[in-house]
Order: structure tokens, then sequence, then C-alpha cells
């Protein structure tokens, strides 16, 4: 005999739909997506090597351009049964930068989108997202960087010529977060952009 179960394959009515979807502003539905996300990445422990995240205070993206600045209160820390783990984690469906040089060059667009974001209680830590540029010259370069409190910082920097989406995902475990996990209680996220009409 075999034993079936019922499965739904519908989209979950309490996600986001797409990345300017209104319920990414509320806190549970962004936790939500992050614990989606972090539990998907468990599936594969290769995701999480042994690595040590940057101190908060030296975080550097190697160029002076603008930023953008969030900053996201963790809810209670999820619990995780199965791994016997807690978490906590953020999201945002987009941020935006648009320069204008008032027809001297070419506007040019950069983009963050589906910013995802997290840590457990085992020292494990993520950074998911897209991060793009359209339109303008040459000469761009990107920076996304999320400070997990004051325990420390995920940092990923890419040039942005041509325009084009790159794929962010930035992976570890940290010892030191672990036992940090309690005391962080918000994420710091800063978009960092360099334009060719610095």
């Amino acid at each position: 005999m075999i034993k079936t179960h019922p499965v739904n394959l519908n989209r979950d009515p309490q996600l986001p739909t797409g990345i300017h979807d209104p319920r990414w502003k509320e806190p549970a539905v962004a936790t939500r997506v992050a614990l989606t996300t972090f539990q998907r990445l468990m599936m594969n422990p290769a995701l999480f090597p042994a690595a040590v995240m940057l101190p908060a205070g030296d975080v550097n993206p190697g160029f002076k351009g603008n930023v953008d600045k969030r900053a996201f209160t963790f809810q209670p820390a999820q619990d995780i049964p199965l791994k016997k783990l807690r978490f906590k984690g953020g999201s945002y469906g987009e941020i935006h930068h648009r320069y204008s040089f008032g027809g001297r060059l070419p506007a040019v667009n950069f983009h963050a989108q589906a910013v995802i974001f997290g840590l457990d209680s085992s020292g494990r830590f993520f950074l998911s997202a897209t991060v793009g540029r359209m339109d303008g010259g040459w000469g761009n370069s990107a920076a996304l960087v999320v400070k997990m409190g004051e325990a420390g910082a995920i940092q990923w920097t890419h040039e942005m010529d041509p325009p084009q989406d790159h794929p962010v995902l930035v992976t570890g475990q940290d010892a030191a977060l672990s036992a940090a996990f309690d005391g962080v209680n918000d994420a710091h996220v800063a978009f960092h952009t360099l334009h060719a009409g610095r």
C-alpha cells in the first residue's frame, strides 16, 4: 500500500508577488521571506562553509560613491524545530538609485532587488539579491553591505559595466556570530553606487 499526502502547489498568498508588492514593507512578511529563503539555502550545507564576517566597523566598498542606508529591526527569533535552530532575518523588495546629469551625460539607474538577509543561532549568515544597472555610460560600480548589529558585516562589491543584472549570494558560518546571536536585534543595509558622472 502506498500512502499519499496532500500537496499544495499554489503560491503562498502571504508572500510578495513582485519587487513592488507593498507587502515587503510589513516586517512580518519581510521576515517570512527571509526565513523561506534561508530554509531553501539550508538544503545545500555546502553553501555555509566556515567563514569570518567582516568586523562591523571595517566595511569599505573600495570607492567613494553615493549610499542609500536602511535599518531593519528583527522580529522575535523564528524557531526552526527540525534543526533545533533560531533565525532572524529581513528583506527589501527594491532599493533603486537614479542619477541624472541634466543632459550632460546619459542618466543611469542602479537597483538592488529582492535584498534578503539573515542569521541563525548556529552562526550561519547569508545575503541574497540581484544588483544591476540600466542606461548610463561606463565607469560604474556597486556594493551591497549588511551589518548584523555590531556582530559583523557581509559585503558584496562588483563592477557594473556593461549594464546587466548580477546575482548576489554571500553565505558562511561564523562561530562568533553564533555566540552573539541573542544580542543581534537589527540589520543595517547599505547600497553603495558609483556612477560615470562622479
